[in-house]
């Protein structure tokens, strides 16, 4: 949560774009995915937006993970990460965030995401997104899942 503190300086500005197929998949065990849709639900701040390409709107699809700082990337490859000052991850970027719905669209496919998560865990209403203690949740090196190097 401390990595998170960030959001709230309101002189920065945070653009996240990712697919839908991103809040239906599971690389964590799915009560850590409700956490995580439900910080992505509570996330509701001036400075920060959420887009989430829906389902069958992909014009694109990037081959490899990446983030922007300013006007550096950071490309996440299965053999590690590395830095680029090209300006097409930014125009990838642009053209994702151009396919992306926002605001209330997105809350509305996140919300979706999070009813769907909750009947697979056998819960009911809105208020049974599981509310989980950070002391119970491990995290694991990044440096090896599976016997595959992480980024």
């Amino acid at each position: 949560m401390q990595r998170q503190e960030v959001l709230y300086d309101s002189s920065k500005t945070f653009e996240f774009v990712m697919s839908e197929a991103a809040l239906r998949s599971f690389p964590c065990p799915r009560q850590v995915m409700a956490g995580q849709l439900d910080r992505l639900l509570s996330l509701d701040l001036p400075n920060v937006t959420i887009g989430i390409i829906p389902f069958g709107e992909v014009a694109l699809m990037p081959f490899n993970s990446f983030y922007m700082l300013d006007d550096e990337a950071t490309v996440e490859t299965w053999d590690g990460k590395y830095q680029e000052r090209d300006e097409i991850y930014a125009r990838i970027f642009t053209m994702l965030m151009d396919e992306a719905l926002t605001g209330d669209e997105a809350r509305r496919l996140i919300t979706a995401a999070a009813a769907s998560l909750r009947e697979t865990l056998g819960t009911g209403g809105p208020d049974a997104i599981v509310a989980l203690e950070t002391d119970r949740i491990h995290v694991n090196d990044r440096s090896s899942h599976n016997g595959v190097p992480g980024p």
